[in-house]
């Protein structure tokens, strides 16, 4: 995925595939508006190794292996789940545990592979609170006993040290809002920036097309 600033508006818009309206069809010139005037951007390799967003320190092993960030990033998309939680925690752990197989255990593999091996465990970034007492705290309580097997995997790996470690930041950078939901210009700007490596905001307001304006607008006013 080069663009993943888009990922969430073109998932959105699939789902009308069906039986889309002229509000559909205009969302979705929106977004191929905007990937016309800003067809000079992309994920950008190299630059300097930063402290990722919401923490004041690397992560453990974070330098030693530069392409942990990478591991992270590529796993990133935007799609619905098959199955919708009973809480905001069982969705949250459940996103965690697929998000933990696939960079702990799939990812770490290809990088291995091809020489890149990862020092410590993989850093997954969370802004739910309960989600990360589950993962971190031992034992099961009634919120949580009926959670299916698959739901706690994330919580399995952490227990095995090497495999992935939970971080508990501020929802202002959860970066990976801009796959989930719409959200206000500047943060679009800010999140699309850290996903595609861009320095110091270089391209912040590329948006000439008005994709986060007119696909909110058209999607959410007249659908």
């Amino acid at each position: 995925m080069t663009r993943p600033d888009v990922a969430y508006y073109v998932s959105f818009l699939a789902g009308f595939n069906g039986g889309p309206t002229k509000a559909h069809r205009d969302a979705a010139l929106s977004v191929l508006g905007y990937l016309v005037q800003t067809r000079e951007l992309g994920i950008t390799y190299g630059g300097s190794l930063k402290v990722p967003l919401g923490l004041r320190e690397y992560p453990p092993g974070f330098v030693e292996s530069r392409g942990l960030h990478i591991l992270i990033t590529t796993a990133r998309g935007a799609r619905p789940r098959g199955r919708m939680g009973d809480s905001t925690a069982e969705a949250e752990t459940a996103v965690a545990s697929k998000a933990a197989k696939e960079t702990s255990v799939a990812m770490r593999s290809v990088s291995e592979d091809v020489g890149r091996c990862v020092s410590g465990p993989t850093v997954l970034f969370g802004d739910n609170k309960a989600a990360y007492d589950i993962i971190v705290k031992a034992g099961l309580t009634a919120r949580t006993r009926y959670f299916e097997r698959a739901t706690l995997g994330v919580k399995r790996l952490y227990k095995m040290l090497l495999a992935v470690v939970p971080y508990l930041i501020s929802t202002k950078f959860m970066v990976a809002d801009i796959l989930t939901k719409c959200t206000d210009k500047d943060t679009f700007y800010r999140m699309r920036d850290y996903m595609l490596n861009l320095e110091n905001g270089a391209f912040e307001g590329k948006d000439s097309a008005g994709l986060v304006t007119s696909v909110w607008a058209s999607i959410r006013g007249s659908v």
